[in-house]
């Protein structure tokens, strides 16, 4: 009997020794997907950074443009005698 009980504590101690372990192991993948996933979405956000900054760029230039434009329009209206009314 006595036998039987060594056995079963060495059973349930070793048993329990083997879930910490997979539970490390468990806890270690984890963390290494939630490192590699931070820095999937670093690289994602530096990328949309830069294409915003982009963007923002081309609306720049296209203002500027559309403001240059606007100036000549005016500026050919006044050679070729016409005039806005303006209030």
């Amino acid at each position: 009997m006595m036998l039987k009980a060594k056995r079963l504590i060495v059973s349930v101690v070793s048993l329990s020794l083997l879930i910490n372990v997979l539970s490390a192991v468990y806890i270690a993948q984890i963390k290494n997907n939630q490192e590699a996933l931070n820095k999937s979405y670093q690289s994602q956000i530096v990328e949309l950074k830069k294409d915003n900054k982009d963007l923002q760029d081309k609306v720049t230039d296209y203002q500027d443009k559309y403001y240059d434009y606007y100036e000549y329009s005016i500026e050919l209206e006044q050679q070729m005698g016409v005039y806005r009314n303006e209030p």
